[in-house]
C-alpha cells in the first residue's frame, strides 16, 4: 500500500525572480538510464513509465493532456481521458467498473525512451536562496512510424509534487558500476542526477530555442 507524505515547496507570493526551463532527457544516456531499466518487471521493480502508468490506471495520480503549444496545464478540465490516450497509442486494455486494466506487458514501457523535465529556477525571498525544482514531466513515446527514424508522440504531463510521494517510496539504481539502490527516484528528481539538454525556456512568443538561438551553446 501507498503511502502520501508532504511535499516541501516554496508559495509564489515567497519568490522574488522565477524562471522557467525544459528539458529533453534521452533515456540512452547513462545518467538517464534510472528511468528506463529495468525494462521488464523484475520481482517487485519497475521502470519509471511502468509506475507512473499502473498509478494512473489505479486512479492514484492525474495525468494531464499534451497540448498543442507543448505546455503543461494543470486544471480539472485539461485532466487525460484515459481512454482516448490508450487508444490513440494502440495500447490493448480491457475495462471493468469504469476502471481501465492494462497488463504490464501491454504497457508500452520500452518504447518511451525519452521525458520532458521542466525546472522552475527561482530566488527565495526568505533565505535568498537560489533553487531548482523539477514541476513536471512528460513521457515521450518513441515509435517508427516511416523510414527509419522514429516519431517522438508526446503523451501526456504529470505535475511532480502530485507524484512525489510515490517516487520517495521508490528506490532507483542509478549506476552499472554500483547495483545497491542507495537513493529513490524523488532523489534522483530532487538532486537532478538526470542529464538533460535545454529545448525550450519561458518567453512571451512560447519559442523553443531553435527558432531564435543561431546555435546550441545555450542547449546545456
Amino acid at each position: 500500500a501507498w503511502t502520501q507524505f508532504a511535499v516541501s515547496t516554496t508559495p509564489e507570493e515567497q519568490v522574488n525572480w522565477k524562471r522557467d526551463i525544459y528539458r529533453e532527457l534521452d533515456l540512452k544516456k547513462e545518467a538517464n538510464a534510472a528511468l528506463y531499466y529495468p525494462e521488464e518487471p523484475l520481482g517487485d521493480r519497475v521502470n519509471f513509465f511502468t509506475l507512473i502508468f499502473r498509478l494512473i490506471l489505479e486512479g492514484k495520480i492525474n495525468a494531464y493532456e499534451y497540448r498543442m503549444d507543448g505546455n503543461e496545464l494543470f486544471t480539472d478540465d485539461n485532466k487525460l481521458d484515459i481512454g482516448n490516450m490508450l487508444d490513440k497509442f494502440y495500447v490493448y486494455y480491457t475495462k471493468e467498473n469504469d476502471r481501465y486494466i492494462v497488463e504490464t506487458t501491454d504497457i508500452p514501457s520500452i518504447e518511451v525512451l525519452k521525458y520532458y523535465v521542466k525546472e522552475s529556477n527561482f530566488i527565495d525571498r526568505r533565505t535568498s536562496d537560489y533553487k531548482t525544482k523539477v514541476t513536471a514531466i512528460c513521457p515521450v513515446l518513441m515509435r517508427q512510424d516511416v523510414g527509419d527514424a522514429a516519431t517522438p508522440y508526446p503523451m501526456f504531463w504529470l505535475n511532480y509534487d502530485e507524484i512525489s510521494p510515490y517516487l520517495s517510496q521508490t528506490p532507483a539504481m542509478t549506476s552499472s558500476f554500483n547495483n545497491t539502490t542507495n537513493m529513490s527516484l524523488d532523489d534522483y528528481f530532487v538532486m537532478r542526477c538526470y542529464n538533460g539538454e535545454i529545448y525550450k525556456t519561458s518567453n512571451l512568443r512560447n519559442q523553443p530555442l531553435a527558432e531564435y538561438c543561431d546555435n546550441d551553446s545555450l542547449l546545456k
